[in-house]
C-alpha cells in the first residue's frame, strides 16, 4: 500500500513540475541600465509575479502550457508599461526587456478621470517616488515641498508657505476636500512639523505655487492638491521603527479593483531626547502622538467608484519656552478625527464627483496665564461635473459648501506683554462660525498642439452678513517642444483666515497675482524659473503692536538640476523675495524680505550600495523690530515694552544649515526588502537664530534658536510582492 501511495505521489509531483516553466530575464532602460524594483507578473494570474533585483533580474515560474497566449506585464514608476506575449519569450532562458521612459506631452492630457482639469497649470507634480527621493522630505508629502524654490518657509516646518505668502493664505486639498491645519503639532525636532498624510496613500501631488485653480476656493496664495491612489497593484506590509517612532502599514486587495489600506504610528520622545540632549533639546519635556488611518476604495462598476478615508490622531507636546519676558512650560494636546468620502461616476463625455469631508478636533493649549480649550468642526461638501465639450475644450462646473465652527473656552492675558500665571487675565467663552457657499466654472481649451489655456471664475452666495466676492483667473501654457515650456497666469483670489484664541474672528483676505514660469529639460539637465508679483490685502497682524493692510511681493526663482552619469545628481536653486508691508500708509520691509534663499543638493543614488544626499540651505536672517525701552505697569505687574518706530529695522544672523541623509536597501528575497536610513541635520550645529528672548525689564536679551545638530535613524521592513492579491 505504501508503495502504491508513493508511486502516485511521485507521478503527481512529476506531472506538476513538468507543467511548470521558468520565465527569467533582465529589465533595463533604453541606455541598457538595469531597473531595480520593476514589477513583473502574468496578466491572467496576477498572483504569479515578482520584482526585479538590484541588477534588474527577475524569475517567475508558471504553467505556461495551460496559457499559451498569456501576457507578461512589466512596469516601473516613470516608465511606460511593457506587454510581452509569453509565446514569444525564451522559456527557461534569459530575456532582455527594455522599458521606455515616460514623456509629458501636452496633447496627451485633455480630459482624464484621474488627473484634475487644471493639471497643466501646476508648477510641480510629484508622485510617491518623487517624495521619497526628495532629500528634505523625510518621506513626508508636505516637507517635500520645502525643497522647491517656490517654498519660502523660514521656520523649518511643513506648513505650505509659498512665494512669500503666509501659510494661512494657502490651501491643502486631499481628494477634493480642503484640510484645515494639515500638520501634526508634535515636534520631533522642536521646530519641524510633519504632515497628516501617509505617502504610501498618494497617487500624485500637484503644487500650484501661486494662482491656485478656481476649481477650489479658500486660497489667496497657493494650493497643494493631493490625490490618493485609485488602483492597488500589490499587497504590502511595511513595519517601521525609528529613534522616535514605530509604525505599521498594510495594503490588501479585497476583490477585483477593490482594496483596503490601514496604517498606524506611535511617536515617542525618550530615546530621541536622550541621544540628542547635547544638541540643544534640553528645553523639551516630551512629545508623543498616536495616529491611525484607514482608506477603502470600492469599484462599483467600470464607470463608478467610491472611496473613503478615515484618520484619527491623539498628540501632545510639552517644552519650556518664553514669550515677552515670561519663561515657563508650554503644553499642547490635540484629539482629532476626519473623514473624506468621494463618489465618482464616469459618463460618455464627462465625470461627476461628489466629495464630503467631516473634521472634528479638540485642542488644548496652556502657557502662563493662557489656558485655551477649543472645539473645532468642519463640514465640507461639493459637487463637480467635468464635461468634454470637444477634443479641444473641457468645462468643469461645480458648487461647494464649507461650514466651520469654533467653540472657545479660554483665558487670555489682559495685557499682551504680561503672561505670568499670576498676571491679570480675561475669560472668553464664544461660539463662532462661518459658512462659505460658492459656485465656480473652469474652462480648459487647447488652441493648438503647442498651446493650452484656461479661464476660471468663482463667486460666493453671502450668508450671515458676509460680503460678496468674485474671483477670476486666466492661464496660458505654451510648449513649443518637449524641452521648453512657458506658463503665464494671473487673477484675483479670496479666502478666510481662521480664528484663534488671540483673535476669534474670521477675516476675508484677498490678493492680486501674476506669474510667468519657464522650464527647460534635456536628458540630463533641467532648468526652471519664475517671476511673479502679488498684492495681498486684509486685516493682518504680525504682532500685538504692528498691523498692516497690504503686502506687496516681487519674487524671482531659479532652479537648475544636472545628472552626472547614472548615480550623481546636483541641484541648485535661489529665490529673490522683495516683500514690503504697508503700515500707517507707508511701505516698510517685511520680516521675510530676502535678498537670496539658496538651496543646494548633491546626491548619490545607487540602490545596490547606498543612497547619500548632502543638502545646504542659506538665506539672510529674518527682520524684526527691537524693543528700545520699557516702563513698569503696576496693573499688569510687568514691564510694558516700547518698540522702535523703525519697523523691522533689525535682522537676525544669516541662516546656514548643512544636512546629510543616508539610506540603504537590503534585499531579503524576491519580494521583501529592508530599508535602513540615517539623517544628520545641521551638521555643524550652527546656532541659527529664531527670536529674541528679553530679560524682565527688556534691558538685556538672549536668542532662541532653530534646530540644533540632530541625529535620527531607523529602518523599514517591506513584505509582499507585486500582484499577490485576488484575481
Amino acid at each position: 500500500m505504501l508503495r502504491v501511495l508513493l508511486f502516485f505521489f511521485i507521478n503527481g509531483c512529476t506531472s506538476f513540475l513538468l507543467g511548470q516553466s521558468t520565465i527569467s530575464g533582465t529589465v533595463v532602460d533604453t541606455k541598457g541600465q538595469p531597473i531595480f524594483a520593476a514589477s513583473v507578473y502574468l496578466k491572467s494570474n496576477t498572483s504569479v509575479g515578482t520584482t526585479t533585483d538590484f541588477d534588474g533580474i527577475f524569475k517567475i515560474t508558471a504553467s505556461i502550457k495551460e496559457n499559451p497566449d498569456n501576457i507578461l506585464i512589466v512596469s516601473s514608476i516613470g516608465y511606460e508599461t511593457a506587454y510581452w506575449e509569453v509565446s514569444k519569450l525564451l522559456i527557461n532562458k534569459s530575456n532582455t526587456i527594455t522599458l521606455v521612459a515616460q514623456e509629458s506631452k501636452l496633447e496627451e492630457i485633455i480630459l482624464t478621470y484621474k488627473d484634475p482639469i487644471s493639471e497643466q497649470f501646476s508648477v510641480n507634480k510629484l508622485d510617491k517616488l518623487d517624495i521619497y527621493l526628495n532629500p528634505l522630505s523625510n518621506g513626508d508629502p508636505l516637507k517635500a515641498i520645502t525643497g522647491l524654490p517656490s517654498s519660502t518657509n523660514t521656520n523649518e516646518n511643513s506648513n505650505p508657505t509659498l512665494r512669500g505668502s503666509s501659510a494661512v493664505r494657502s490651501a491643502v486639498v486631499l481628494n477634493g476636500v480642503p484640510i484645515i491645519n494639515p500638520v501634526k503639532n508634535s515636534q520631533v525636532n522642536s521646530v519641524g512639523n510633519f504632515s497628516l498624510f501617509n505617502t504610501e496613500l498618494i497617487h500624485k501631488q500637484y503644487v500650484y505655487a501661486s494662482n491656485p485653480p478656481l476649481t477650489y476656493g479658500n486660497s489667496s496664495a497657493g494650493l497643494i492638491e493631493i490625490e490618493s491612489i485609485s488602483e492597488l497593484k500589490d499587497n504590502q506590509i511595511s513595519i517601521s521603527a525609528g529613534l522616535a517612532n514605530v509604525g505599521l502599514f498594510v495594503s490588501q486587495r479585497t476583490a477585483s479593483n477593490n482594496f483596503l489600506q490601514v496604517y498606524g504610528n506611535w511617536q515617542f520622545s525618550k530615546l530621541f531626547l536622550e541621544l540628542n540632549a547635547s544638541g540643544g533639546f534640553r528645553n523639551i519635556d516630551h512629545f508623543r502622538n498616536k495616529d491611525l488611518g484607514l482608506n477603502y476604495h470600492h469599484t462599483i462598476n467600470e464607470n463608478t467608484s467610491f472611496n473613503t478615508f478615515n484618520y484619527i490622531i491623539d498628540e501632545s507636546y510639552s517644552a519650556e519656552t518664553q514669550n515677552f519676558t515670561y519663561r515657563g512650560n508650554q503644553q499642547t494636546s490635540t484629539l482629532r478625527y476626519f473623514n473624506i468620502s468621494n463618489f465618482k461616476k464616469k459618463t460618455t463625455d464627462g465625470l461627476l464627483s461628489i466629495n464630503v469631508g467631516l473634521d472634528i478636533a479638540f485642542k488644548k493649549f496652556n502657557f502662563g496665564n493662557i489656558d485655551s480649550k477649543v472645539d473645532e468642526n468642519q463640514l465640507f461638501t461639493s459637487i463637480n461635473y467635468k464635461h468634454r465639450i470637444s477634443p479641444e475644450n473641457t468645462l468643469q462646473i461645480g458648487a461647494s459648501s464649507n461650514y466651520n465652527s469654533y467653540n472657545f473656552n479660554t483665558t487670555i492675558p489682559e495685557f499682551f506683554f504680561s503672561q505670568a500665571p499670576s498676571a491679570p487675565s480675561l475669560t472668553i467663552a464664544d461660539d463662532i462660525n462661518n459658512h462659505a457657499i460658492e459656485g465656480y466654472a473652469y474652462d480648459s481649451h487647447k488652441f493648438s498642439e503647442k498651446t493650452i489655456g484656461a479661464l476660471g471664475l468663482r463667486f460666493n452666495i453671502p450668508t450671515g452678513g458676509q460680503p460678496s466676492y468674485f474671483s477670476y483667473q486666466g492661464s496660458l501654457r505654451y510648449q513649443p517642444n518637449n524641452s521648453h515650456s512657458f506658463l503665464l497666469s494671473g487673477g484675483r483670489y479670496y479666502n478666510y483666515s481662521l480664528p484663534a484664541f488671540f483673535d476669534t474672528n474670521y477675516r476675508l483676505l484677498d490678493s492680486y497675482q501674476g506669474a510667468l514660469d519657464y522650464s527647460f529639460q534635456k536628458s540630463n539637465f533641467s532648468i526652471s524659473s519664475a517671476i511673479y508679483y502679488k498684492e495681498e490685502t486684509g486685516d493682518s497682524v504680525t504682532s500685538q503692536f504692528i498691523s498692516f493692510d497690504k503686502n506687496r511681493i516681487i519674487g524671482v526663482e531659479f532652479l537648475s538640476e544636472y545628472f552626472l552619469g547614472d548615480d550623481f545628481k546636483v541641484s541648485l536653486s535661489n529665490t529673490f523675495l522683495n516683500q514690503k508691508i504697508r503700515v500707517d500708509n507707508a511701505f516698510v520691509d517685511a520680516q521675510e524680505d530676502l535678498d537670496y534663499f539658496i538651496k543646494a543638493t548633491v546626491s548619490y543614488t545607487n540602490p545596490k550600495y547606498v543612497n547619500a544626499t548632502f543638502n545646504y540651505v542659506g538665506r539672510p536672517g529674518t527682520r524684526f523690530t527691537p524693543v528700545i525701552s520699557s516702563t513698569f505697569n503696576t496693573d499688569a505687574n510687568a514691564f510694558d515694552p516700547t518698540y522702535s518706530s523703525a519697523i523691522n529695522s533689525n535682522t537676525l544672523n544669516n541662516y546656514h544649515s548643512i544636512n546629510l541623509s543616508l539610506s540603504r536597501i537590503f534585499k531579503v528575497n524576491e519580494a521583501d526588502v529592508i530599508i535602513g536610513y540615517l539623517s544628520a541635520n545641521n551638521l555643524f550645529n550652527r546656532r541659527n537664530q529664531r527670536d529674541r528672548w528679553y530679560s524682565s525689564d527688556y534691558s538685556t536679551f538672549t536668542f532662541d534658536h532653530l534646530q540644533p545638530f540632530t541625529v535620527y535613524f531607523g529602518c523599514m521592513y517591506k513584505l509582499g510582492s507585486f500582484g499577490n492579491g485576488p484575481n
